[in-house]
Parts: C-alpha cells; sequence; structure tokens
C-alpha cells in the first residue's frame, strides 16, 4: 500500500487503475461497514460517481473482520445482487405446455434463413396447436418439409407465416413446448430446458491462430482434408476427401 502518498510504484499502479474505474463494462457489487476500517463513506461515494455499473449496498456495523461482524447480512445482500441477475424463468427457460408419446393432429411448420440473401444454413420449424414440437436446421424448405415428415409421418403439415421463427428467438422464454417423445426423450429435454442459456458463440479465431495457442499444426495451413470448426474442441481436421467438405457440422460437438 502507498504510505503518506509517495511515488513509487505501487501508487502509480492504483493511479492506473483509478483511471480504469470508468471504463471497467462488468456489474460490481460493493458491501459498505460502519465505521469500517478502509473505506470510509466519502471514498464509497468516489467509487460510486466513477464505476458505471456499481451496486453499493449497507450491511450494518462492521469494522475489519466484517464477515465476522455481520455474516447475514453479507449472504443476504450476495443472494440478492445474484438473483437480481439471474433470467427469470418468464424471459429464460421455455414452459412446458404439453408432453404426448405420439401425435397425430395437425402441424403448421415453416423454413427461414437468417439472411435470406445469403447462403446461410436455414431453420425449419413445426408447432402443433399447443406448442413448438421441433427446431432444426434444414438446407432449403424441401430439405425442412421432409424432416418435419419423416419425423412425425401420421401428422397432416400445413406451411405457416416464415416470420415465425424470427418470434423465437426474440421471445424464446415466451415460446410454449409441445415435448412429444418417449419417456426417456422427454425426461431429457425437460432436465435441458432447466439449463441456463449458453453464452454467445464467436467467430472461430482463424486456424493458424488457435493452432498456435493449443500447441497444434506446425505445418502450414491449410492441413490435408477439410477443416471444421467445433465450438467444444476448436478447429479439427477432417479426413481427407476427393472433394473438398463444405457446410460442416457439428453434432453435440463432435464433427
Amino acid at each position: 500500500m502507498p504510505i503518506n502518498d509517495r511515488r513509487t510504484e505501487t501508487w502509480a499502479a492504483i493511479q492506473d487503475i483509478e483511471q480504469r474505474l470508468e471504463r471497467m463494462p462488468q456489474p460490481m457489487l460493493l458491501l459498505q461497514f460502519h465505521p469500517g476500517a478502509v473505506l470510509s463513506r466519502t471514498r464509497v461515494a468516489w467509487l460510486s460517481q466513477r464505476i458505471p455499473h456499481l451496486d453499493v449496498v449497507d450491511c450494518g456495523r462492521g469494522l475489519h473482520y466484517v464477515q465476522e461482524d455481520n455474516p447475514d447480512a453479507i449472504a443476504s445482500a450476495l443472494a440478492d445482487w445474484c438473483r437480481q441477475r439471474t433470467p427469470s424463468a418468464a424471459t429464460g427457460a421455455p414452459v412446458v405446455a404439453v408432453e404426448d408419446k405420439t401425435f397425430s393432429g395437425t402441424l403448421h411448420w415453416t423454413f427461414a434463413r437468417a439472411r435470406p440473401a445469403g447462403r446461410d444454413e436455414g431453420l425449419v420449424a413445426a408447432w402443433s396447436d399447443r406448442g413448438l414440437v421441433m427446431l432444426s436446421f434444414a438446407d432449403d424448405a424441401d430439405d425442412g418439409q421432409r424432416q418435419v415428415s419423416e419425423r412425425f409421418p401420421a401428422c397432416r403439415l400445413e406451411r405457416t407465416d416464415d416470420a415465425r421463427i424470427a418470434g423465437l428467438f426474440t421471445a424464446s422464454g415466451h415460446t410454449p413446448l409441445h415435448l412429444i417423445g418417449t419417456d426417456f426423450q422427454r425426461r431429457v429435454w425437460r432436465a435441458r430446458s432447466r439449463c441456463p442459456p449458453a453464452p454467445p458463440v464467436t467467430t472461430p479465431p482463424s486456424p493458424p491462430a488457435w493452432a498456435a495457442r493449443r500447441g497444434r499444426w506446425a505445418a502450414p495451413w491449410p492441413p490435408t482434408g477439410s477443416p471444421c470448426w467445433c465450438p467444444a474442441t476448436g478447429w479439427c481436421r477432417a479426413p481427407a476427401a476427393p472433394a473438398p467438405i463444405t457446410g460442416a457440422r457439428t453434432v453435440n460437438g463432435r464433427c
């Protein structure tokens, strides 16, 4: 700690940290105690003015070992703060409306691409009158219809508005699910629906950069065969093939 405000290396480091406080993007929690041993009321006010996403909670009396002075207040403040930042069931987890082992009614299906002008792989979705029954990748509308008909051969299919797929991503927590499958399948789907959302998938790094970090592929890029990107493992090398393989897909993190 800098003593008597002497301008040592520690003093310079703290100055640098203080100048960066206003650019901190992450939410933060500061627990304040009275009289306290380090942070005075003036210092807490100074931090509140500079850290954009800082929440200050007054936890009552405490001096130096505040976790011993007021443990219940600390636990309550942390629990409340985390609860406020946890997605609610209404906005995060989908709701299972109904479950069936088999289904032979009418299904409304549609196909859409992420960017209609591009060559992105499309999505096919199907709904019963009770909720969403299927969401899958598809090459085109014909492929999508084939998948739905093969998955539900006893159902009558009717095409619906393509814009319904976009609605799945703008209000995913409000999309009821109609689970159709075996007892085991439905148990798995119910468990999966309670999992928290995954972090966003970012653009994969270039293969040479990724290989350098992982110590793989000393040979020049590209390697023999067609590469593909797996979210779980990164770039991997597909078996050699007579012709390039395009549009490599991953299933459960495996090529």
